[in-house]
């Protein structure tokens, strides 16, 4: 009986994990490039393991040049604030007052290992990217982005909604991904199956809940008998 109310315990323990799992995806629903977070642990397990589903997002039609998407495995690499880099399938970019194409979150893009810079009389509209990530302005390369791939994404740590650390043990490769300008790719998250998995996961709760109140009274009439 003790072992039931166990159990109980946990379920209600797993449920609520995948319910904050659930609501930090709704969250981020509407952010480009977010990658839900799933979690794979089991009842009774001592520790969960949450998971990123790097699976594709869909694809929007923005126009916008300082807009790119990677379809196929791969990630932009951008520079972290200490030098290191971030990986992030997140190309809704935008350029600064000198002409450095950034994120959303000011780090600077790389492209041949180096933060990527427009000639100062250039604006984004003069910014072509090809298929293969070659950045020209008019006949001018101004590099190629660095896009990479890993074969086991799981080394990667999320930082913040769409940015990722990868692990030393994580070497990143080539990467065959496809760029397409004028285009972003959006969060993988679906809200209607989110939606589902959050009821689905307040009623286990609720049914664990029920569960230990039955054995925690069955104990305390045994207690009192």
């Amino acid at each position: 009986m003790y072992a039931g109310i166990y159990n109980a315990a946990s379920a209600m323990d797993m449920a609520e994990r995948r319910h904050e799992l659930t609501a930090h995806n709704l969250a981020a629903a509407n952010i480009p490039g977010f990658r839900r977070r799933i979690d794979i642990g089991q009842a009774g397990e001592q520790q969960a393991e949450t998971r990123i589903d790097f699976t594709q997002g869909g694809l929007q039609q923005t126009g916008r040049p300082l807009d790119v998407a990677l379809v196929g495995e791969g990630f932009f690499t951008v520079q972290a604030p200490d030098g290191s880099s971030f990986y992030t399938r997140a190309g809704d970019w935008f350029l600064t007052a000198e002409g450095h194409l950034t994120t959303v979150d000011g780090l600077p893009v790389l492209a041949g290992g180096r933060p990527l810079r427009l000639p100062q009389t250039a604006s984004e509209n003069d910014l072509q990217v090809s298929e293969t990530g070659e950045l020209r302005i008019g006949e001018q390369s101004l590099g190629t982005l660095d896009i990479v791939s890993f074969e086991d994404p799981s080394g990667l740590q999320p930082v913040g909604h769409t940015l990722f650390q990868a692990s030393p043990e994580t070497a990143p490769t080539f990467s065959t991904a496809r760029v397409q300008q004028g285009v972003r790719e959006l969060s993988n998250v679906s809200i209607p199956l989110e939606l589902v998995r959050m009821l689905a996961g307040v009623r286990n709760y609720e049914a664990a809940q029920r569960a230990m109140q039955s054995l925690t009274k069955s104990i305390a009439q045994r207690v009192e008998n």
